[in-house]
């Protein structure tokens, strides 16, 4: 039987789908709305990390022997295997584990990156029709990312998490 609290998402391939899906969100035009932008970001974090979890409890026998082949912690429990491996390659999945867990949890102490920083700033957003002969533009509110003296919109660095994402899976043949 099913694990029936993943309210039917059964695979790490289905997740991914939802961070797609997520990542489509930031294009409908309620951009003005601060707690819609901050709600986009949060649920995008949140599945771009916890992925982490997904993949290390779906994978084969084959598939974590692999992982811990490369892994900067092949020996550590679990899916902390996998996450080590994930830091190392990639700054927007750590950015994503720091941000999913500072939002799940109010406050982040343990392994907290003072460098990583979430804001929701004013601006504008532009919208121009398929053809070409409408634009408008519409005052916003937009998520960026902090990291040290760096800053990038959210929807960029969950963008880019997610497309390392796509490469790990035809790296490991998931």
């Amino acid at each position: 039987m099913p694990d029936r609290k993943r309210f039917g998402l059964q695979s790490p391939r289905e997740l991914l789908a939802k961070l797609d899906w997520e990542l489509a969100q930031f294009d409908r035009p309620v951009v003005s709305d601060e707690e819609i932008s901050s709600y986009r970001a949060f649920n995008c974090a949140v599945t771009a990390w916890s992925r982490c979890d997904w993949v290390w409890n779906a994978a084969s026998d084959e598939t974590k022997a692999a992982v811990r082949a490369v892994s900067p912690k092949p020996d550590a429990n679990g899916s902390e295997v996998l996450a080590a491996l994930f830091r190392l390659e990639s700054r927007e999945l750590a950015i994503c584990q720091q941000l999913a867990n500072g939002a799940k949890h109010f406050v982040l102490n343990k392994h907290n990156d003072p460098n990583v920083a979430s804001l929701r700033m004013p601006g504008v957003s532009f919208f121009e029709s398929k053809d070409g002969r409408e634009h408008r533009i519409v005052p916003s509110v937009g998520v960026f990312i902090q990291d040290g003296s760096k800053m990038c919109s959210g929807i960029g660095l969950f963008s880019r998490a997610r497309d390392y994402w796509y490469k790990f899976f035809d790296r490991f043949s998931l």
